[in-house]
């Protein structure tokens, strides 16, 4: 990882590259369920945040070596019972902004609107005309992310 990340131990480097996927999750499955069309922009949108984000936070995106194996391996280690998922999903993503605070404020807050593009770009794969304006009520709740926002 590159020089923001050198002061985190190999634990918060980890939240930090499972922070995106989670968030995926989160939003998914706010609706009560995380279909194909989201998994798919999941994973579209991790491998393209590895290159079209600045390089600091690209970094934390080109720590997942294989965005699909990662989302699976993630969704294989969650309950079955959607409001389980809910719990341990929110559970995890709250220990991001823990991470989070130890970070450069203005790098954190940065990092916390790309993880937030994540869930945008999730919950709008699904439904409406071409995916577009197909945000449910559940998933625009999901979006606001306070729980993890910096300070």
């Amino acid at each position: 990882m590159i020089s923001f990340f050198n002061d985190l131990s190999a634990k918060d480097q980890a939240i930090l590259a499972d922070a995106p996927i989670l968030v995926a999750i989160w939003v998914g499955i706010s609706d009560n369920h995380f279909d194909q069309n989201e998994q798919l922009k999941a994973v579209q949108t991790l491998n393209v945040k590895s290159f079209s984000e600045s390089p600091d936070i690209a970094a934390v995106y080109n720590s997942i070596e294989n965005p699909t194996q990662a989302l699976t391996s993630v969704l294989d280690t969650l309950p079955k019972e959607v409001e389980a998922i809910k719990m341990e999903v929110k559970e995890r993503l709250q220990s991001v902004k823990e991470v989070l605070s130890k970070l450069e404020p203005v790098f954190a807050n940065d990092l916390y609107k790309s993880f937030r593009s994540v869930g945008v770009h999730v919950a709008n794969a699904s439904g409406g005309m071409l995916g577009l304006g197909s945000m449910s009520e559940d998933e625009k709740i999901a979006l606001q992310l306070d729980f993890m926002k910096p300070n």
